[in-house]
């Protein structure tokens, strides 16, 4: 925790009333960084998604997202009449926030018990992060996230808990990332590789929340061993140890990505317990080295780089193609032919993607499902178009896409849902 190292530096900031513990930071001219006296302010999501909602009384009851991400448990005795509980995604406003955050309404409820709250996370949280640096955090009615250092970490279940008395918006927090410049390199191309972490500050009063301030360079190297590659090219670690330069070798190789790594220590603080934690973190970020086209993927976790790439206009849609073997491929269709966000939704229009993966006859996923008994479920995220760009007589297209596929096997009431979570980036030509 960038606020919390064991050499650290403890003031008082008379005006904002928050003791602040932090590490010697540099600037670009070696001298202290300021550290901000109060958290960022950061605006309020917006609903993206289906809300769920359920009648919870003095009994208690649970409340699972659509997505199966975020759950609520409510005690017996935590309310005293009937209430309608609600969870709501929300686009995430949090740096170092995998994903989409939730609004858990009536919002400023507050509860005679403390209620439970478990977020469940995937491979797609863990890119350039790690578990053991991943905490719950929640925004107040002053626009400042706080983490919950005591955040419960179980890495077997792979899930973040804590307990909490009010509701608000929450989401899932990094407290350290690998900044990696370029993912995808060209041979013999470089990238430089250093590691995010955000100021916390934390309130006079024990156990607190911490307030989430600016996000910076992480510069202590005490806490900082290890660097390593995985795979072919070259890691020249500086003699700060606090940043690298990769260098990538002078073919495509045989073992693509490569994996960079880094070792953190001290990042809890002193006075707080965290159940699950081990007190090292492992940040492991994939580099692609890619031709001038390329499209890589990652599904549940194992990277991929697929071959036979193109796309297609169609009606006004981008339709990206690439295939991982000769009978399994991922296609991606924007409903829009501009450079934008398009999200998964359960019905088709205008503005909305979709992903399929199709893994041969009778093995197709898709971006959507429908349970039993219950509405269409769409999958959280979408197809981020970054740029489109003309050379002569041929069109590239480069961009992004997160998801989660679903295929359905039998009937209901045996119905059984099987899904992949899929990550990736891509740069595509077409002929004009």
């Amino acid at each position: 925790m960038c606020s919390f190292f064991k050499n650290s530096k403890t003031f008082l900031l008379l005006g904002g009333m928050l003791i602040a513990l932090y590490s010697c930071k540099k600037n670009d001219n070696n001298q202290p960084a300021t550290v901000p006296q109060h958290g960022t302010v950061h605006d309020k999501g917006a609903p993206v998604g289906e809300a769920v909602h359920a009648q919870i009384g003095p009994a208690g009851g649970t409340l699972t997202t659509t997505d199966g991400r975020m759950k609520l448990d409510v005690p017996a005795g935590a309310v005293t009449k009937e209430t309608d509980f609600t969870i709501q995604p929300v686009t995430n406003t949090l740096p170092g926030s995998p994903g989409n955050a939730y609004r858990l309404l009536p919002e400023g409820q507050t509860f005679t018990k403390p209620v439970t709250l478990s977020f469940h996370y995937n491979d797609n949280d863990l890119e350039g992060t790690a578990a053991q640096v991943l905490f719950l955090a929640f925004q107040s009615n002053d626009g400042i996230w706080r983490c919950i250092p005591q955040t419960a970490l179980d890495e077997t279940a792979r899930t973040l808990t804590v307990n909490t008395t009010h509701f608000s918006d929450w989401a899932p927090f990094a407290e350290f990332w690998l900044n990696v410049e370029h993912h995808e390199l060209k041979p013999k191309g470089s990238t430089t590789v250093d590691i995010s972490s955000p100021f916390l500050l934390a309130p006079l009063g024990k156990d607190d929340p911490l307030e989430i301030a600016d996000t910076h360079a992480e510069d202590n190297p005490k806490n900082i061993k290890n660097w390593q590659i995985f795979q072919d090219g070259k890691l020249t670690v500086e003699s700060s140890n606090k940043r690298a330069l990769y260098t990538a070798p002078d073919q495509i190789p045989g073992h693509n990505p490569v994996q960079v790594s880094v070792e953190i220590y001290n990042f809890i603080p002193a006075g707080y317990v965290r159940p699950g934690a081990t007190g090292k973190a492992v940040l492991l970020s994939n580099i692609y080295i890619v031709d001038e086209t390329y499209f890589t993927a990652e599904i549940d976790g194992i990277p991929y780089t697929l071959n036979s790439i193109f796309y297609m206009m169609e009606d006004g849609k981008f339709i990206i193609n690439g295939n991982l073997s000769a009978t399994t491929s991922i296609m991606l269709v924007t409903n829009g032919a501009n450079s934008g966000f398009y999200p998964f939704a359960v019905e088709e229009s205008a503005g909305t993607g979709i992903a399929v993966y199709n893994g041969g006859p009778g093995n197709g996923y898709v971006h959507n499902y429908t349970p039993c008994m219950s509405d269409p479920i769409a999958s959280p995220g979408g197809i981020a178009i970054t740029k489109t760009e003309k050379s002569g007589d041929v069109e590239y297209l480069e961009g992004s896409f997160s998801a989660t596929v679903y295929k359905e096997e039998g009937l209901c009431p045996n119905l059984v849902v099987r899904h992949k979570n899929m990550k990736g980036r891509f740069r595509v030509i077409r002929k004009m």
